[in-house]
């Protein structure tokens, strides 16, 4: 009971713990996405008949290109799936190139844009450490991003509570 009544003196207290929690997962689900759609790349594009990753490959303009698709791909998929945008196969290109990029800008924080210039600027040099320095700063900007509307109801007065 006494655990009711402070979270009826302080049911901004209690949304925010909400909004934060959920926050938290979502910015936790963008990052595996990060991973998951350069993961999907480095398979689809990069991996030799002997099994072995090349990263020579992605000095290639049109591996380069097929590279960026698949993981734009990625993050569009997962992007529909959370937003909850009809993916009937019948509406596969439903979204133009603006669209995606604002869905995906919303989803994950980037846009195909920036992952072209990132992969063209970078080719074979694109590996794991580099992949990682890209979305570290994506990722900081998607967390400020989603804590601070966790925290947007909050008002000057429930500072001391």
């Amino acid at each position: 009971m006494a655990k009711k009544e402070e979270e009826d003196k302080t049911p901004y207290i209690t949304q925010h713990k909400k909004l934060y929690s959920h926050a938290t997962k979502l910015f936790d689900t963008a990052t595996h996405t990060h991973q998951t759609a350069y993961k999907g790349a480095v398979d689809k594009h990069l991996i030799g008949e002997d099994g072995e990753v090349d990263f020579e490959k992605l000095d290639d303009l049109k591996v380069q290109k097929a590279f960026i698709d698949t993981m734009t791909d990625a993050y569009i998929s997962k992007a529909k799936q959370h937003f909850k945008i009809d993916r009937s196969k019948e509406k596969k290109n439903d979204l133009d190139d603006l669209e995606q990029d604002m869905l995906m800008k919303a989803y994950a924080g980037v846009t195909k844009g920036t992952i072209k210039q990132y992969v063209n600027s970078h080719g074979k040099n694109f590996k794991h450490q580099a992949f990682n320095q890209f979305t570290q700063q994506l990722t900081r900007d998607l967390q400020t991003q989603l804590y601070a509307s966790a925290a947007s109801h909050l008002e000057d007065a429930h500072i001391p509570d």
